[in-house]
């Protein structure tokens, strides 16, 4: 009896050391996701899916997403261009502008709000909006965004994108936005950086310093030479309503994150003069709780093309609709739970209770054995 007894300490910490171990090869992260303009999107590139092992599902090395150098600013070369003109590419000498989003897991959809002065430059049609992108060639011709860069394991391909056209029912601003169909599992949604391990048993694809949302263009209206800072103002919902968001999977259903200025990064050109970024915008206001998770989008078929909406991803209305109230604010990324995945430098609150029952377990077995040994 009394030997069994001294098993009692040796088990306790026996698991207390195990949970120890366990919970440091845990890693989680806090989501924290930026939206931002790349005014000279010609360092992001996408590499297509490659098939050599015959398995249905893309290559390593393949399949793979990669945003450089994010510029907020793009001069126009001297002399510029007085005249009314589109800009972005593919119009001859121009770079791609792009929208790109990083430090975020698990992402099935978002939406940006835009503003800008129309008497300056102006997002005046949907055809100036390009939701995907990219094509990978080595899987069906898929139409890609970073929404739908995983190869969903079971069916061997990618979601389809459900994208709204967008809003321009209001002077000086544009509702844009997209979201991936039939996201059914964490595999099937990406992150960017990549989670360790990896939420796909096979990896699928690869997102390198951060992912592609859109592809746009816009009009600099006639008379602009010499302005140095015209702006494509990524904003939240004031004063147009509704803002930008991302919207994250969860077992339960779609999360939503609303973004504030700190999260959103403008876009600057200067036209026939260097161009000169204006100051950030505030930081994010203090948090209030968001609503509940609402349901996961019901499952689509993988094949076809792009789908338009008549709403950006998670959006009840469009800017002229909403501009009656402005939607109540999220919580601030911070202030989100951890959704698994990165790199974490401590333990949460239930862990290190856990650890601390334990260790009080076992302590007070060593001391019942202490005292039957003492009889």
């Amino acid at each position: 009896m009394t030997r069994a007894l001294i098993l009692v300490p040796v088990l306790a910490v026996l698991v207390t050391a195990t949970v120890l171990f366990l919970t440091l090869g845990q890693t989680r992260a806090v989501q924290a996701p930026k939206i931002s303009f790349d005014m000279d999107g010609s360092t992001n590139a996408y590499t297509p899916s490659v098939d050599n092992d015959f398995d249905g599902l893309p290559d390593a090395g393949s399949n793979v997403m990669s945003v450089g150098t994010i510029d907020n600013c793009f001069a126009h070369a001297a002399p510029g261009d007085n005249a009314q003109h589109l800009h972005g590419a593919p119009v001859a000498g121009d770079p791609p502008v792009q929208l790109v989003i990083q430090d975020v897991e698990d992402v099935v959809g978002y939406q940006a709000r835009i503003n800008f002065d129309g008497t300056k430059l102006a997002i005046t049609s949907p055809s100036q909006i390009n939701d995907t992108p990219f094509t990978d060639t080595g899987s069906g011709n898929k139409a890609i965004n970073f929404l739908n860069l995983p190869v969903d394991v079971a069916t061997q391909a990618h979601k389809s994108i459900f994208a709204a056209p967008p809003d321009l029912s209001v002077a000086n601003t544009v509702l844009i936005g997209s979201a991936a169909l039939g996201v059914d599992t964490v595999g099937s949604a990406p992150d960017v950086p990549s989670k360790s391990p990896h939420d796909q048993t096979t990896r699928t694809y690869q997102a390198n310093g951060g992912g592609v949302l859109a592809q746009l263009q816009f009009v600099v209206r006639a008379g602009q030479v010499g302005q140095t800072s015209l702006r494509l103002d990524l904003d939240d919902a004031s004063p147009n309503s509704p803002g930008s968001k991302v919207d994250i999977f969860t077992p339960t259903g779609t999360q939503t994150i609303f973004l504030g200025p700190g999260d959103l990064g403008d876009g600057f050109v200067g036209e026939g003069a260097p161009c000169v970024a204006l100051q950030a915008e505030t930081p994010n206001p203090t948090a209030t709780p968001s609503a509940a998770p609402t349901p996961t989008p019901t499952p689509a078929p993988t094949g076809g093309t792009t789908t338009r909406a008549t709403t950006p991803a998670g959006a009840s209305a469009g800017a002229g609709a909403g501009r009656a109230g402005t939607p109540t604010r999220g919580p601030s990324p911070a202030a989100l739970p951890p959704t698994g995945g990165t790199d974490h430098d401590g333990w949460d609150g239930d862990t290190v209770a856990l650890i601390a029952a334990l260790t009080i377990s076992a302590s007070g077995a060593a001391f019942v054995v202490w005292r039957l040994r003492r009889r």
